[in-house]
Parts: C-alpha cells; sequence; structure tokens
C-alpha cells in the first residue's frame, strides 16, 4: 500500500532562548500498512527572563556636591560629637554641634577662645568642614576671617597632629565652608577665635559646626539637611 502523510511541522514560538519543545506523535500507519509520517518539529519555547541591572559607582570628584547631598550620599559625622571650650565661651544647649542654630551654640568674649570636638572615633572620607557664625542675618557675632586675627580651623585624626584649613569669607552672610580638596581620615576638630569681625569687642557665637563625609553617608535624605529651628532647612553643601 501506499505511504501514510508526514507529520505536519510545528509552529516556531514567540521566544530565542527557550528549551527545543519534544518531537511530535508519530502520523498514522498509512493504507495497505505503508509507512508511518514522522513527528513534527516542536516549537520553541520562551525566552527566559532578563537579568537584573547593575548598580553604578559615584565618585564625589565626578558629582556636584549639592546632587550629592540631595541624595542623602553626604552626612555630618561630627553631630553629636563631645566639645569642650576654653574658659570663657559659654555651651547652649548640645553646642555647635546641635540640630538646632537657635538653642544649640557657643558664644564667647573672651579670645582667643578655642572649640574642639571629639567625634568619638577616626571617621572616614571627611570632604567639607562647615560653621555658621551666628543666627541667621546677624553678621554682629561673625569671627574675624581675614588678616592675623582670622579664625583657625583644623582636623586631626589623634588629638596631637593637627591640620590646618586656611579660613574663608561667609557665603550668605554667615556660613562658612572649607571644602578639603581631597577627602580626609580624622576624629577632632578644632576652632580658635580671635576677635568678632564687626568690631574687637563684639562676641562670637559658633553654630552648626559640620564635618561632612561622604563614605559614611545614610541613605535616606533627611541626614543631610541641618534643622535651623523656625527659619527652615539648612542644607550640607557647598553651593548653598
Amino acid at each position: 500500500g501506499s505511504s501514510g502523510p508526514s507529520g505536519a511541522t510545528g509552529p516556531t514560538g514567540s521566544g530565542g532562548s527557550g528549551p527545543t519543545g519534544p518531537t511530535g506523535a508519530t502520523g498514522p500507519t498509512g493504507v495497505g500498512g505503508g509507512t508511518s509520517g514522522g513527528g513534527g518539529v516542536g516549537p520553541t519555547g520562551p525566552t527566559g527572563p532578563t537579568g537584573a541591572a547593575g548598580v553604578a559607582t559615584l565618585s564625589p570628584s565626578s558629582v556636584d556636591p549639592e546632587t550629592l547631598t540631595r541624595g542623602g550620599l553626604y552626612t555630618d559625622v561630627a553631630r553629636g560629637g563631645t566639645v569642650t571650650a576654653s574658659t570663657g565661651t559659654t555651651l547652649a544647649g548640645n553646642g555647635p554641634v546641635g540640630e538646632y542654630a537657635e538653642a544649640d551654640y557657643s558664644r564667647t568674649t573672651l579670645f582667643p577662645s578655642t572649640l574642639t570636638v571629639d567625634m568619638g572615633s577616626v571617621r572616614s572620607g571627611i570632604v567639607e568642614l562647615v560653621f555658621e557664625g551666628s543666627l541667621r542675618g546677624n553678621t554682629a557675632d561673625l569671627p574675624a576671617y581675614q588678616g592675623a586675627e582670622a579664625y583657625q580651623l583644623a582636623w586631626s585624626a589623634d588629638g596631637t597632629n593637627w591640620n590646618q584649613i586656611p579660613p574663608v569669607a561667609p557665603v550668605d552672610g554667615d556660613v562658612f565652608d572649607q571644602l578639603l580638596g581631597a577627602p580626609v581620615n580624622g576624629r577632632y576638630l578644632q576652632l580658635v577665635l580671635h576677635q568678632a569681625a564687626a568690631s574687637p569687642s563684639n562676641p562670637v557665637q559658633i553654630s552648626m559646626l559640620r564635618a561632612i563625609s561622604y563614605l559614611e553617608g545614610e541613605s535616606t535624605v533627611v541626614d543631610a539637611p541641618r534643622l535651623y529651628g523656625a527659619f527652615g532647612l539648612l542644607c550640607a553643601c557647598s553651593s548653598f
């Protein structure tokens, strides 16, 4: 008798990477005992899932500091540190490393006056030191920042060997912002005040003293700003 018909070829699947489908069933035997038809090719399986995307790494040298701050990658490692002050200096609230400029500050009328902050351990990746000289809008209590009477700011890893940071003029009237250039690892901060900028007889008031680190940054944006009482939020960024 004649041979039976071949089995139909299976359709190609929509995916491209799945396993090949099983061989189709054998066709029926032809009339008269002919050879059975061959099985069709099964469909190709569906494409597998796409793998997870990789995580990008940002370098502070290639990203605008304000972008990092708003993303919560900066954190203040001086917050809550232990503050000591020379004779004649008043420490209000939690001192200049506290959260509120209105209530947490140092104030002195005796010069030179020295503030020292112990952050508790060596903190890594410090790229910026910032402090405010007075309550916002009051420039009478700013420290001198020019000439022989300019303030002196330094950091140290051991409390003995100090690295001096050149003084800078305030931005926005009262914010002193020192960019360190390269990240440093330090435990202590020291600020020496010689007199007020407006008049040698004026007191000097310091608040919001911060050491900004990017290696120890937290994952939430609320860590970047520091509270400024009723005046709103103060951003810990160089472009403020």
